[in-house]
């Protein structure tokens, strides 16, 4: 079974880390060998952390499908969060 990790600050990362979440990564410059190596089923994105990759990796993150990436903000769009859900784990969960 792959694991959920996330990509943000201490403190995004804190609040996954007491839900049980093993790895979580603060370093930008590891998403490249994060979608790499396809260790995790699931990547939790901070939304501006995402904002801040290159455009090139933004678009790579979209269409992975292992990782699933999922950018996480205030703002997110209940739709493509849905979308991506489904991607995970082959349902949608909404209907």
């Amino acid at each position: 079974m792959r694991s959920i990790a996330t990509l943000g600050t201490k403190d995004f990362n804190l609040g996954f880390k007491l839900a049980g979440v093993d790895k979580t990564y603060t370093d930008t410059s590891e998403f490249e060998q994060i979608l790499d190596e396809g260790r995790h089923g699931i990547l939790v994105v901070q939304g501006d952390t995402y904002q801040e990759l290159p455009g090139r990796l933004r678009e790579r993150a979209d269409s992975s499908a292992e990782p699933v990436v999922v950018p996480l903000s205030e703002e997110a769009e209940s739709e493509r969060l849905d979308r991506k859900i489904k991607q995970a784990i082959g349902t949608d969960i909404t209907e």
